[in-house]
């Protein structure tokens, strides 16, 4: 398995990059959030369905776990979401997913333009998630959500060089634990 990486956030922290993961039910439905959602030029509701219509309700619950429920539904979104933050974006995008999820929940530096606290109460409510697996690629870490991931998988130029829960890798005192205490994480 070759591991494809953006050269210029790889040489951030010394080509360190954390794929981590919640379980190991690898088999089922996928759901995906990326670092840069497409946003349409229509409703926010219209921009959370998609092809699948799910109600009021559950889009607004939706809203509710990004931290956006001043959002109407029937708010219109200009294309990109030029009229909406880099965050705003980002969590309507987050929105989105939550709404079609599924089994499998891949988080791709998801949390990139949203300020700390608000990446961190987020990072909190996808973990807590409790019937869906997630994997989740970042370059932005807070230890508190660190500590909840089962497993954190640590990369060096593209290859595996450590893994092991958040105690563990610190215990280990070696790539992990040396990048903590430069303060690249």
């Amino acid at each position: 398995m070759e591991v494809m990486r953006n050269e210029k956030k790889a040489k951030d922290c010394g080509c360190l990059r954390f794929f981590v993961y919640a379980s190991a039910r690898l088999n089922y439905g996928f759901s995906f959030v990326l670092d840069g959602k497409i946003l349409f030029d229509d409703t926010i509701r219209n921009n959370l369905n998609m092809e699948l219509v799910q109600t009021d309700e559950t889009l607004l619950k939706c809203m509710e776990f990004v931290d956006l429920p001043e959002f109407k539904l029937d708010q219109n979104i200009c294309e990109d979401g030029s009229n909406l933050s880099g965050g705003q974006v980002q969590r309507i995008g987050i929105a989105r997913t939550i709404a079609h999820l599924k089994e499998v929940l891949l988080c791709d530096e998801i949390t990139a333009s949203l300020d700390a606290q608000t990446a961190i109460e987020i990072e909190n409510r996808i973990l807590d998630l409790k019937e869906e697996t997630v994997l989740y690629v970042t370059h932005k870490y807070f230890d508190e959500t660190l500590k909840k991931f089962d497993c954190i998988l640590v990369f060096k130029q593209g290859r595996i060089v450590e893994q092991g829960s958040f105690e563990e890798l610190m215990k280990n005192k070696e790539y992990f634990y040396s990048l903590k205490n430069k303060g690249c994480i």
